[in-house]
């Protein structure tokens, strides 16, 4: 088997394989709107240093792991950015009325 062979029969089920990790991501950020999420850069690093890089596909899909075991958004480069903070209403918040104080009656002024 030539090396044109094994890349050329490796590469389709790569793509396949980070395709099929990013749309997994995308699914899982909808299914987690109870919660914030945040980027952990700490987890982010580590991962990364532990990463095998030996070519370029393991690399996007080394940096696409560890972007979204971390918590970050992944795009299909392998570049790794903080979730979108959450969307600020754009409605005032309902206020109460004020509450009722009762006035004692004021004094009639004299006459005279």
């Amino acid at each position: 088997m030539t090396t044109s062979t094994a890349l050329g029969r490796l590469l389709p089920a790569t793509l396949l394989a980070t395709g099929l990790t990013i749309a997994a991501a995308a699914l899982g950020g909808l299914t987690a709107g109870a919660q914030p999420r945040e980027w952990d850069i700490e987890v982010y690093d580590a991962c990364v240093a532990q990463q095998n890089w030996h070519d370029a596909i393991a690399n996007v899909q080394g940096l696409t792991y560890c972007c979204l075991k971390s918590g970050g958004v992944a795009d299909t480069h392998g570049y790794c950015s903080a979730p979108p903070a959450e969307a600020v209403s754009s409605t005032p918040p309902t206020r109460s009325p004020a509450p009722k104080v009762p006035v004692a009656p004021q004094p009639a002024a004299p006459v005279g």
